[in-house]
């Protein structure tokens, strides 16, 4: 279970690290970026990618829970009684609404849509660092230090990423 774990962190990372720095270099004139080239399916499946290995965490409690309720009755319970689900049903919606930005954004790429989606990500992770293991620890400072650190990791890779 720990190493599903420690991939579904790295998937994670590598997803909004991509998304981000996209984004951000599309908020850059086009006359001063460097020359972007994804396709449009790369940035589809690092969105889609997002709600599942937000997930992963939560199957240990599913393990805890499923003996004792069954696995209907401990979904439920999971997503409506539990700050995790909450948080990663946050996500799905943030997530849809970002698949839809996406879309959007590649009939037509403007500033407009991809600073949409920027504060979109945003969202996100302010998601995943609400239900992060320093903020359970610390409250609302370990998820505010969870949140800046995975913004701030997103975009740095994001941009290295995309630059190289």
């Amino acid at each position: 279970m720990m190493s599903l774990t420690i991939f579904s962190q790295f998937l994670l990372y590598v997803s909004l690290a991509l998304l981000m720095g996209t984004f951000i270099l599309y908020c850059i004139p086009e006359t001063i970026r460097p020359k972007i080239d994804i396709s449009a399916k790369w940035l589809i499946v690092s969105a889609v990618i997002l709600p599942v290995v937000t997930f992963v965490p939560n199957i240990q409690l599913l393990t805890i829970l499923t003996p004792q309720f069954g696995l209907i009755e401990s979904v439920g319970m999971l997503l409506m009684k539990f700050k995790v689900g909450h948080s990663w049903l946050a996500i799905v919606g943030f997530t849809i609404i970002l698949l839809i930005v996406i879309q959007q954004f590649m009939k037509k790429t403007s500033k407009l849509m991809a600073i949409m989606a920027i504060f979109i990500l945003i969202a996100i992770m302010a998601a995943i660092g609400y239900i992060s293991h320093a903020g359970s620890m610390t409250g609302l400072v370990g998820s505010a230090l969870d949140f800046v650190h995975l913004l701030a990791v997103s975009v740095w890779l994001g941009i290295l990423l995309m630059m190289s």
